[in-house]
């Protein structure tokens, strides 16, 4: 039986006007019927080719491409499309090759430079996916996803401010990309530019309400502000749109965790669990609220990873060490425990770009740049606000038990580590009248007026968590890097309190070791540890020197364990507050807490965290010699 004739030209151009019209299904008729006619008509087998993948048969499409290819292999498109068939099979290697040839065919094509940037970037080869987006941008410089996708790369290898740069250009070309405002807060809450990051996330989420990934990380970025039900909302959102969503379960178990709803907490680690049973993260956070026995089915789930560590990936094995560090702690078995804690240090040390040489000399110029004569000479500015309190000091340090004391009380809202002085210092720095662009202004050129600005502009910040405009007298701050920030805060907010909080340096760090503070990358090595702990001891020496007397007070953690009733009237009375007994039951105070020790204040204070356990002296040496201790300093 022989086939219909048809004219091929007229069909396929018939089939061209459908696709344009969005008339798929009549469009694939068409095609169809040249295909019956022709079988190697190349354009035809390309066209359905397109079809099919849109339609989801990447497969299918990529086997009609290859007869394409077959008829007319001298086609760059078909190359391309192949290798965007074969991405979307998961066989980035295949379609490598195939975008390969494609650009050999096409040196001067920008689509295909661009896919072929796009996929090395997602196979972890971002200097080569720059040179891709770059060649791209000189032939066409005003490409949006050339823009984005150069941001993407410049992430990947560290170069924010470029990557920040690149995706504001690429929103100024098609202010309508979801994806690029996503990535835009990705990038912002890891610049610690929190409320920019918000608003990126928000208009992502105007731009595109099911975005599964953004609710995630919005939720995330609420908790930030103390907004937990809107984070609970943000992450049901997300497990409604995909039930087996394990990060989504995950962290709205840290959100119930934070609020102490500790069974409720364990149910969502479970959920999490049962959606990713491989990934030894959600083990670790079920592992944080409950205390494990050997023959609990999670410590179970743990000695099993264990036995295959080496085929965990580098971050699964990092979380297993501080679980099982834990683990062991607990049960009193602590010399294997912290051999875990030695081994995922280690690991977590390994993937870090920390360096202490350029750390330790910013706080050296801190002490030279803010002396006596400096201070007197820039005085006079600030906002006079006297809400802000300023808990500062190392982790681990007892910051979120002074800070629960203090917030037990009924005129004192506590605002967590919210950050907002740092946000509002480096807004300040980039953006000030005298900023040029690129480049920051020195903390020693800022003057009265300068201090006038950052102190209205981070109350207008911790105003946005409602503790100041909710008739509080006073807001706790507890951010702790702004140890770092004293000699500013006391001038752009020179009514602020500031309490600072001291432990034991042996039992601070140790209790910083043992946890995975993934955002202090001194914390990680003994030695870099001791020799961090040290620097800020110089630093706060300094502030003591400089600082008007009763601007700060002294809090150890120790005194606290020892005399809290005493305690907490010192505190009081530098907030200018009058005694309040609930103080004494911050224990009972109903609020979220989003720290490493937001399990300790649910509890009644306890002493067992002085002078805690210390490993053998030989493990323990490079610490103290860090600390510039004797080793009787260490004994246990």
């Amino acid at each position: 039986m022989s086939r219909p004739l048809i004219n091929l030209n007229e069909t396929f151009q018939r089939a061209q006007a459908l696709l344009r019209q969005g008339q798929h299904a009549d469009a694939e008729a068409c095609l169809q019927q040249i295909l019956q006619a022709d079988p190697a008509h190349a354009d035809a087998l390309h066209a359905n080719a397109l079809l099919r993948r849109a339609g989801g048969d990447p497969a299918g499409a990529a086997q009609l491409l290859e007869r394409a290819i077959a008829v007319q292999p001298e086609r760059a498109i078909f190359h391309a499309d192949l290798g965007l068939a074969l991405q979307a099979m998961h066989r980035p290697q295949d379609a490598l090759a195939a975008l390969s040839r494609a650009l050999a065919l096409a040196p001067a094509s920008a689509d295909i430079l661009i896919a072929r940037a796009n996929l090395l970037r997602d196979l972890g080869r971002p200097a080569e996916a720059l040179d891709g987006y770059a060649a791209a941008q000189r032939l066409q410089p005003q490409r949006p996803d050339a823009w984005a996708g150069r941001g993407d790369a410049l992430h990947l290898l560290g170069r924010r401010a470029e990557a920040l740069a690149s995706y504001d250009r690429a929103l100024a070309l098609q202010p309508g990309q979801a994806a690029v405002w996503y990535n835009r807060g990705t990038l912002l809450r890891g610049l610690d530019r929190h409320d920019e990051a918000l608003t990126s996330l928000n208009r992502t989420l105007e731009l595109e309400p099911d975005f599964v990934e953004a609710l995630n990380n919005r939720g995330n970025l609420l908790r930030h502000f103390n907004r937990h039900a809107e984070a609970l909302a943000d992450y049901d959102r997300a497990l409604a749109l995909r039930p087996a969503y394990a990060a989504a379960h995950g962290n709205r178990g840290n959100a119930l965790r934070e609020l102490n709803r500790l069974d409720d907490a364990r149910s969502a680690y479970q959920h999490a669990i049962d959606a990713a049973p491989g990934e030894v993260m959600h083990y670790r956070n079920l592992a944080s609220v409950t205390r494990l026995t050997r023959d609990d089915p999670c410590f179970t789930a743990l000695a099993r990873f264990a036995q295959r560590e080496a085929e965990l990936g580098p971050q699964d094995r990092i979380y297993l060490h501080f679980a099982l560090g834990d683990a062991l702690m607990e049960s009193g078995e602590r010399d294997a425990a912290f051999d875990h804690y030695l081994s995922g240090n280690a690991l977590q040390r390994a993937r870090l770009r920390y360096d202490e040489a350029q750390t330790l000399a910013a706080f050296e110029r801190l002490r030279h740049t803010f002396t006596p004569a400096h201070l007197e000479a820039v005085r006079g500015g600030g906002d006079p606000c006297d809400s802000p309190v300023f808990v500062v000091g190392m982790p681990r340090s007892g910051s979120t038990l002074i800070e629960q004391v203090l917030s037990s009380h009924p005129h004192v809202y506590g605002a967590g580590e919210c950050g907002f002085f740092g946000d509002a210092l480096h807004a300040h720095l980039r953006h000030g009248s005298r900023a040029t662009p690129g480049h920051e202004i020195p903390f020693g050129e800022l003057d009265a007026n300068d201090f006038t600005a950052l102190g209205a502009d981070y109350l207008c910040r911790i105003r946005l968590l409602g503790g100041i405009d909710a008739g509080y007298r006073r807001v706790v701050d507890k951010s702790l890097p702004n140890f770092m920030n004293l000699g500013l805060i006391h001038l752009a907010l020179p009514n602020a309190r500031i309490i600072h909080a001291r432990r034991d340096a042996v039992d601070c760090c140790l209790s910083s070791f043992s946890r995975l503070l993934t955002m202090m990358p001194f914390s990680f090595e003994l030695g870099e540890l001791g020799r961090y702990y040290a620097a800020y001891e110089r630093l706060m020496d300094h502030w003591r020197a400089v600082l008007p007397p009763g601007v700060m007070l002294e809090v150890r953690y120790e005194d606290m364990v020892g005399d809290l009733p005493r305690e907490a009237r010192r505190m009081l009375d530098h907030c200018g507050l009058e005694w309040d007994p609930a103080c004494l039951d911050f224990h009972r105070t109903d609020r979220a807490v989003a720290t490493a020790s937001s399990l300790q204040v649910r509890q009644p204070i306890y002493a067992s965290s002085v002078r805690r356990w210390r490993p053998a002296p030989a493990q323990l040496a490079p610490l103290i010699e860090g600390l510039g201790l004797s080793s009787a300093d260490g004994a246990p």
